[in-house]
């Protein structure tokens, strides 16, 4: 063909230069498709697109729906606060200790517990508290189950520090005290039946806190800077779900001697928690 003139024809190498100029789109095309999934998508289960099958009512919306983003509550210099073992540990053993010595029968007002587990750690619960934390908004979602908890608990606590600085720690201390402290306004028939009048009593913290067939708590924390009254100010929020909740109508824990409607009977191998239940093992 004459030097110079257009053709509608390719070499060889033309063609695999443009078969890898196709390849190359494709696959960029497949990466941004990636990127742009929603972000349940970081979880191995679309919680969000099942929503209806796991949510009590049907309709209502499951925390990660919202996304793992900061929302613009969180107005300046969100943090979110990575649970280390040693927080892990100081939520774990607040509860297990609260438990412990309710089960025992160490508070006035307050019988013993037949049968009290006690409480671990658990990833995927404190995953969905997270979606939570990161709204920076002091409000319980809508539905939090995961699948294998499908009435999934949840206690949250929010507070700001002007002038002093509060480490991590000493306001997980401070929340978990908080909750705690309401066990001074209830009485023990508040808990055989968590109903209406427990809820108006303000008891609701501390009933999950020792809610007997709990097993499992999960928390997540932010911290972020706002202004209060006119001051700068640091604010932390942390939310802990639990694997059961506030069941209506149904007591918080059943009384009786400790230990005595335990299946495997109370924990011993040298355990400081002798009044919860022993823990299946193996």
């Amino acid at each position: 063909m004459a030097p110079g003139r257009n053709s509608s024809l390719s070499s060889p190498q033309d063609t695999v230069l443009g078969m890898v100029a196709l390849v190359f789109r494709v696959l960029l095309v497949m990466a941004l498709t990636i990127v742009e999934k929603p972000p349940s998508a970081v979880l191995a289960f679309d919680y969000c697109a099942a929503s209806k099958d796991l949510c009590q009512p049907p309709e209502a919306r499951h925390v990660v729906c919202n996304g793992r983003q900061f929302s613009p509550a969180c107005q300046s210099d969100p943090k979110h606060i990575k649970m280390k073992p040693e927080y892990r540990k100081q939520i774990v053993d607040f509860h297990n200790r609260l438990r412990n010595n309710l089960a025992c029968g160490y508070f006035r007002r307050y019988a013993e517990a037949s049968s009290m587990e006690q409480l671990q750690w658990d990833n995927k619960l404190a995953r969905m508290a997270e979606y939570n934390a990161r709204t920076c908004t002091f409000a319980h979602d809508e539905c939090r189950n995961t699948r294998k908890y499908r009435q999934v608990g949840q206690n949250l606590a929010i507070n700001w520090f002007h002038g002093v600085n509060v480490s991590v720690s000493e306001a997980i201390e401070k929340f978990q005290r908080h909750w705690f402290l309401e066990y001074s306004r209830g009485r023990q028939k508040l808990l055989d039946r968590y109903g209406e009048h427990s809820i108006r009593a303000g008891i609701g913290h501390f009933t999950q806190m020792v809610h007997a067939d709990t097993r499992r708590v999960g928390c997540a924390m932010v911290r972020f800077r706002s202004v209060k009254e006119d001051l700068p100010v640091k604010q932390y929020y942390l939310v802990c779900n639990y694997s059961e909740g506030n069941l209506y109508e149904r007591p918080v824990y059943r009384k009786g001697p400790r230990c005595s409607k335990c299946k495997y009977g109370c924990a011993t191998n040298g355990t400081q928690y002798r009044c919860l239940c022993q823990q299946r093992q193996g």
